[in-house]
């Protein structure tokens, strides 16, 4: 019984988690030469991380949040005239962007 217990903790706190979905972003706030601040809203409180890093390389630098509905990422020494991508995760979304 216990065992039954633990699984349906375990399952409700995984549905809860799952459930979350990006309602608002990713988007790009603040761009500059060297800096940008890639943003998103998620329905459920969790972490999250970006990936980002020059076109093609997407997956270079990564960064992570605290757990959060609202997630703001500060990129600094990107590489002026540079074009970037990033991809933002939470535990069922992902997606990549380019800027």
């Amino acid at each position: 019984m216990k065992h039954l217990t633990l699984f349906s903790l375990f399952i409700a706190l995984l549905g809860t988690v799952w459930g979350a979905e990006i309602v608002k972003g990713p988007y790009t706030e603040d761009a500059e030469q060297k800096s940008a601040i890639v943003k998103f809203v998620a329905t459920e409180t969790t972490p999250a991380w970006l990936e980002y890093g020059p076109v093609g390389k997407c997956n270079q630098l990564m960064a992570i949040s605290a757990p959060s509905r609202i997630h703001r990422f500060v990129l600094h020494g990107l590489t002026p005239n540079t074009q970037f991508c990033y991809k933002v995760q939470n535990f069922i979304y992902s997606g990549t962007q380019n800027s």
